[in-house]
């Protein structure tokens, strides 16, 4: 080996003729990066032009006057200092990265490499070096160190054979996690000893998809330096050599833990209203379902996974036009909130009355986002306010209903005494007429039966029921429908055989029936059928419950029924009103 401090380890410079010297130095002048030669002392012997304007000093300032550790900054005099045992030891280094203070007190970063040349007796005659400005490289890195220290995201990578081998760390992993960069480095086992255990499985098992895919993203627990976990964001990216081999791994680390504790927060929000009674759903500004709770699902039947996405208008129709949606979203928009009654339909094609209430939600910026709809399902409330009201005018007809009794009362008396008369005065008549007074009769006894009831109604005093069977209430009507009724009319009769007795008032029952046959006689003037049944029936008390002043037992159910012109619809809702009726005058009451 050659010995480090040989004679001929000068510079060509030196040992070349004085003839020659003036070419090589005007050679040296031109390199493009810095050569001096310093003495045992470090007082410089020569140094080329490149590095005299590198410095901005003349050559006659520094040529045997100043030491090249006088132009160092304090720090980078110390880190000379003790890279000098090394330098003798060796007799070389190479690029000590260092500071030099330029002639007017700027600061140059240069690279120096440096070799010892001796006596060949083991004594440092001097030393020759390169220096190469690396200001440009410096001022790179400080942008890219501020960038990464101001980036929330800690940036790393490791050895692309195993990624418990980190080879750089962005500074700011300080501010994120609470550990040094530099322990960091210094630590193999730092990034697989940190995972929450609950994690670490799976991240080991999809961790080949980086070498699969080139990249993959993880989610999981990190132990920071004070000892909790945070949820980190692990992005990874393998970068590959010209040949395609895996040479590192690219990491970045983001903190997600606001965001997974939101995530949390509204799957605990979900659940509180998954188990609300109340259909509550959010919709985009077009219509569009973006949330959809259990409550949904029960009363409109539609799964979230079928909700999720489709337009509620499509999805849950109503009654209401097009404009008053328009107008309803409007004052969503104005005012933030809107309520109201809506008929919808559900997912079985039932007909359901809901109080709507909508209220407008804004993004962090305040603009309108969705709308939160709460509906509650009223239909049986509505049902059962319907039947209240009814009861309501039946009972403010009351008073009107008693002085219209009296009226009758009158009327009916002197007819009944002369039905009775008559068979006295006529007892010859035929077999026909006399049926007809005999219906007469019974009908009047029956009215003022009726008006007997009617008094004691108004006046709060109870009829007295009986146990009657209904069957012979129907055959006493058979009778008067077969004697007055058209001959067009046919009447059919679907008797149960075992049909319960009930309590009730006969002359009612029968009052009832009649008036029935008689509408379903007006409702079929060309003719037709008029059936009558009867059926046992027992009800429970989910019915009772949606029924105004239903009680749930046993009962029996009449039915009527004609092939007459049927009601409207739009009527129905109206067949229970007194004194209700489309005829015409002098057509009947109904």
């Amino acid at each position: 080996m050659q010995d480090k401090f040989a004679p001929d380890n000068r510079y060509p410079l030196d040992l070349a003729p004085e003839a020659q010297q003036k070419e090589l130095q005007q050679l040296y002048d031109c390199a493009p990066c810095g050569y001096h030669s310093l003495d045992r002392d470090g007082v410089y012997l020569r140094i080329n032009q490149t590095e005299l304007n590198m410095l901005g000093y003349d050559r006659d300032e520094v040529v045997g006057k100043i030491r090249f550790l006088d132009l160092l900054t304090p720090s980078s005099q110390t880190k000379f200092s003790q890279s000098f045992p090394k330098f003798q030891e060796r007799g070389a280094i190479e690029d000590l990265e260092l500071e030099m203070v330029r002639q007017d007190g700027s600061i140059l970063d240069i690279s120096l490499s440096a070799t010892a040349i001796g006596d060949g007796a083991g004594q440092d005659l001097m030393s020759r070096s390169v220096v190469i400005d690396i200001s440009d490289r410096k001022r790179t890195e400080d942008r890219l160190r501020y960038l990464l220290a101001a980036n929330p995201a800690v940036i790393y990578a490791c050895e692309a054979t195993d990624p418990n081998v980190p080879t750089f760390v962005s500074e700011n992993i300080t501010t994120m996690l609470g550990y040094d960069s530099q322990q960091v480095l210094a630590e193999r086992d730092f990034w697989a000893s940190r995972i929450h255990a609950d994690d670490r499985e799976q991240i080991f098992a999809d961790f080949p998809q980086v070498f699969d895919r080139g990249w993959h993203v993880h989610e999981y627990r990190f132990l920071h330096q004070n000892g909790n976990y945070i949820w980190v964001r692990d992005e990874l990216r393998l970068i590959r050599d010209a040949a395609g081999d895996p040479i590192e791994i690219i990491g970045c680390w983001s903190d997600i833990s606001l965001r997974k504790q939101s995530e949390q927060t509204m799957h605990e929000q979900a659940d509180l209203l998954d188990i609300a009674p109340d259909a509550i759903f959010v919709q985009d500004l077009n219509y569009q379902i973006l949330f959809w709770n259990k409550g949904a699902e029960q009363l409109y039947g539609w799964q979230t996974a079928q909700a999720i996405g489709k337009d509620s208008r499509e999805l849950l129709p109503t009654d209401a036009a097009t404009d008053e949606f328009d107008s309803a979203m409007e004052l969503v928009l104005s005012t933030g909130i809107w309520q109201g009654e809506l008929t919808k339909i559900t997912s079985d094609a039932k007909q359901i009355i809901v109080s709507s209430r909508k209220s407008l939600l804004r993004d962090a910026a305040g603009n309108p986002k969705s709308i939160l709809i709460a509906e509650t399902d009223i239909t049986e409330k509505k049902q059962l306010e319907s039947q209240f009201f009814r009861a309501q005018r039946l009972e403010s007809l009351g008073t009107l209903a008693s002085g219209i009794a009296h009226d009758l009362n009158n009327i009916l008396t002197p007819i009944l005494g002369i039905v009775e008369i008559l068979p006295l005065q006529f007892p010859d008549i035929d077999d026909r007429t006399q049926n007809l007074l005999t219906i007469l009769n019974d009908s009047t006894r029956r009215g003022a039966d009726l008006v007997k009831q009617i008094l004691s109604f108004t006046r709060g005093v109870e009829g007295k029921p009986t146990c009657i069977q209904v069957h012979h209430l129907i055959k006493e009507i058979q009778r008067i429908i077969k004697q007055a009724f058209p001959k067009n009319i046919e009447a059919a009769f679907d008797y149960s055989k075992h049909l319960w007795t009930i309590e009730a008032d006969s002359t009612l029952i029968h009052q009832v029936l009649m008036n029935l046959c008689v509408n379903a006689r007006d409702a079929m003037p060309n003719g037709g059928t008029l059936t009558i049944a009867t059926e046992n029936l027992t009800l429970n008390d989910n019915y009772a419950r949606i029924h105004f002043d239903a009680r749930a037992g046993d009962y029996i159910v009449i039915s009527i029924a004609d092939t007459g012109m049927g009601i409207p619809p739009e009527l129905t809702e109206r067949i229970f009103d007194p004194f209700f009726t489309t005829k015409e005058i002098g057509k009947g009451t109904g």
